[in-house]
């Protein structure tokens, strides 16, 4: 649900005035002139360019407001706005949870930003298909199975690299391990240590999918994110108890479809040249 007024305003609707406990997120950005208002039994001041960050749950009124006082107003809960707010209203919500406070006054230097997606939203809220519904995000959950087009895919829970990496098997064939794997000359290794969350971590879970693989009697074509594929079970797993540490002494492999160091031969004519040749031969 989406509730925002249409223009700026200079009064408040009659039941701010009132005890009124708030079933969902408020954002009022004042304009010009100020007003108070009480939030939970304190009162606060709020004046032009600043931005009023109210909670669910709150018990709120307003207890007074000056003649010049011009506002804009959003009523909103998260996941129906998250479309025309994207990260930018996440990030108010994360904000709420690592400093949790019943509201805050805040000049956020984007009131006029702000303001802007209020009027977007008085236009969004009218119409009757949603854009995220079409493109929603789905969160994936380890062993889950699902199939696009007739392609078979399952999910395999990888953290370390980051706390929800995931790998992705597609048709029992092909074996897609993003951050998961970096092959060296002489085999892969446990992805860079330096952009992991939990090097520990990103060991364990690589010996883990090894032997969830060797338990179903699968060999697919491991397909990296940055350094080419094999299909080459042995070399792929041949380092996994070690961190590729790309600040200490590493094997040098001339013929490594691509080098996260060297870019130079990175170009698009490159890229549409032809497959990369296997590596792990």
């Amino acid at each position: 649900m989406v509730c925002t007024l249409h223009r700026e305003q200079n009064d408040f609707p009659p039941s701010f005035y009132g005890d009124l406990l708030l079933q969902h997120f408020c954002i009022i950005v004042c304009h010009s002139g100020s007003f108070r208002f009480v939030c939970n039994g304190e009162e606060h001041h709020a004046e032009a360019e600043q931005t009023v960050f109210l909670s669910k749950g709150c018990r709120f009124h307003i207890s007074e407001r000056n003649s010049k006082c011009l506002y804009s107003l959003v009523l909103y809960r998260t996941d129906y706005i998250r479309d025309i707010l994207g990260t930018t209203i996440l990030g108010m919500r994360f904000y709420e949870i690592k400093y949790p406070m019943d509201c805050r006054v805040w000049h956020t230097c984007q009131e006029a930003e702000i303001t802007h997606y209020i009027s977007l939203l008085s236009t969004f809220s009218n119409r009757t298909r949603s854009e995220f519904a079409n493109n929603e995000k789905t969160l994936l959950h380890d062993g889950q199975t699902f199939e696009i087009d007739g392609i078979r895919i399952e999910c395999f829970l990888v953290p370390g690299h980051t706390w929800g990496h995931m790998v992705y098997l597609v048709d029992e064939k092909y074996l897609f391990t993003g951050d998961t794997i970096w092959f060296g000359a002489d085999g892969g290794y446990s992805f860079i240590s330096t952009l992991a969350e939990d090097n520990r971590l990103a060991v364990r879970s690589l010996a883990a999918l090894e032997e969830k693989l060797k338990q179903r009697g699968l060999s697919p074509l491991f397909i990296t994110g940055h350094t080419g594929w094999t299909d080459n079970f042995e070399f792929a797993f041949t380092h996994k108890d070690r961190l590729c540490s790309p600040f200490s002494r590493r094997v040098h492999d001339p013929s490594a479809p691509y080098d996260a160091y060297d870019e130079s031969d990175d170009t698009q004519e490159r890229a549409k040249s032809g497959f990369l040749k296997e590596v792990g031969k």
